[in-house]
């Protein structure tokens, strides 16, 4: 029996994955709903869509991945609420195809780079070096991505496919900066204002990498775009004390998320192409209207 409960808070509670990897989540839990009430007419079907993406749009503020798949379920049901599983079938192959071209575009925008510095995990990232380890790229650095170390686990995937492999704390990110020839970040969501909200420790590599002249490469599809917020008013998370000093709770904070602004990124890679941010307003006001449609139809 589907516990959605259960699956919502699973979402909601995950540390150990990124946007895109909660967003397939997301979208798993919603065909579950869908297909767990096949008597159910089509406008109950389009109904529950509604009220489940509802919650998904605001269970991690900090990841527009999460909310805009789910939009993108609710758009494409309600035109064909009898085809849920056809329609299921559909995005994953959509974001198969976006994954794919999101990575053949980083990689351009990398060109003949020999060295990449990058923090944390996130799953784009790491099919983008992983490829990149076939052509020129020799040497990665990576930011531990504290308080939970994600960085170890793209370190550990990386380790053979790349020439050599460092691992860093994050302290060191603005340091090693000015010394590879590219920054690569993923991003949890990037703004209307251009700027990208990933895992703290971005700001300290972009602002490195601005003051060495090294370019700062954005790696995100476009469903990661958020009309609604610039990097003044999104939501960023704030996380248990425990990770940081369970003994001293009352010391500690733990804020997992800050934004890079726009003027310091060279471009953002997206499935859509190597994009400056002026590039992405199209896109912006695409899912300005969906979101407004959304919305409307409360």
């Amino acid at each position: 029996m589907l516990d959605i409960e259960k699956r919502l808070s699973e979402i909601q509670g995950d540390r150990a994955r990124g946007a895109n990897q909660l967003a397939g989540e997301a979208l798993a839990l919603l065909g579950a709903a869908a297909a767990a009430a096949p008597t159910r007419g089509g406008a109950d079907i389009v109904a529950q869509a509604h009220e489940l993406s509802a919650r998904l749009m605001t269970l991690r503020p900090s990841m527009a991945a999460i909310g805009n798949w789910s939009l993108v379920w609710w758009h494409e049901l309600s035109a064909r609420p009898e085809a849920a599983a056809a329609v299921m079938a559909e995005l994953r192959e959509r974001r198969r195809a976006a994954a794919a071209a999101l990575g053949e575009c980083a990689i351009e925008a990398l060109g003949e780079a020999r060295s990449v510095l990058s923090l944390s995990y996130s799953s784009s990232v790491e099919n983008i070096l992983g490829n990149a380890g076939a052509g020129a790229l020799e040497r990665v650095v990576i930011g531990e991505g504290r308080p939970r170390l994600e960085g170890r686990r793209l370190a550990q995937s990386l380790h053979g496919r790349i020439r050599r492999v460092e691992l860093i704390t994050d302290a060191q990110l603005a340091h090693f900066a000015a010394r590879v020839d590219h920054v690569l970040l993923g991003a949890d969501s990037i703004c209307a204002d251009g700027s990208a909200v990933n895992k703290v420790g971005s700001l300290a590599a972009a602002f490195g990498a601005e003051a060495a002249g090294v370019p700062c490469l954005i790696a995100a599809d476009s469903y990661k775009l958020d009309p609604a917020h610039i990097a003044e008013t999104i939501p960023l998370e704030e996380m248990a004390a425990e990770e940081v000093w369970p003994e001293q709770l009352e010391l500690c904070r733990n804020v997992y998320f800050e934004p890079v602004p726009a003027h310091l990124i060279t471009a953002y890679a997206t499935e859509k192409g190597v994009l400056t941010a002026p590039q992405l307003a199209p896109e912006l006001e695409r899912w300005r209207q969906l979101h407004a449609r959304f919305h409307a139809a409360v």
